[in-house]
């Protein structure tokens, strides 16, 4: 999804998830994953001219844009709206330091706190549908793929 500018945001529509990566040309081939964006989420707020990170879609999806201007203008007539955009960006702080602190920990740690943060955010009961793939997840996890494999439960 092209986002050059940042005079836009995005929202997530439901029963999709998306993934954020950052551009890296002196990443000899490594994807940075900031994050994988799920129903009702919201990316691309920031008040830089561009666009740190570009979006790509893992599973179909629909995405409402929002000018910049358009939804400032909201939240300077609506204390509602600014509330929920001040929650939005805490949220997305939070999430960046709980992605810190993820990387600190064992493959094992990663992945197991990866799946059992998927299974929340989907309010899921017993099972998980993932749909990214092994490779998305090792480069989230800044793990190979062959040490996220192993340690992926046999039945994924």
């Amino acid at each position: 999804m092209p986002m050059h500018t940042s005079t836009t945001q995005a929202l997530v529509r439901p029963n999709f998830a998306l993934t954020e990566r950052k551009p890296q040309p002196q990443s000899r081939g490594r994807r940075r994953i900031k994050a994988f964006y799920l129903p009702g989420d919201v990316f691309g707020l920031e008040m830089d001219d561009e666009h740190h990170f570009s979006v790509e879609a893992v599973t179909d999806s629909t995405i409402l844009v929002v000018k910049r201007s358009a939804l400032m203008s909201l939240a300077n007539a609506d204390g509602d709206v600014a509330r929920r955009l001040w929650t939005f960006t805490a949220r997305e702080l939070r999430r960046m330091q709980d992605h810190v602190l993820l990387l600190t920990k064992t493959a094992q740690e990663r992945v197991a706190s990866f799946l059992l943060d998927l299974a929340k955010q989907l309010a899921a009961v017993e099972e998980i549908e993932v749909p990214m793939s092994r490779q998305d997840i090792a480069d989230y996890l800044g793990l190979t793929i062959e040490t996220s494999s192993r340690t992926l439960p046999s039945t994924f």
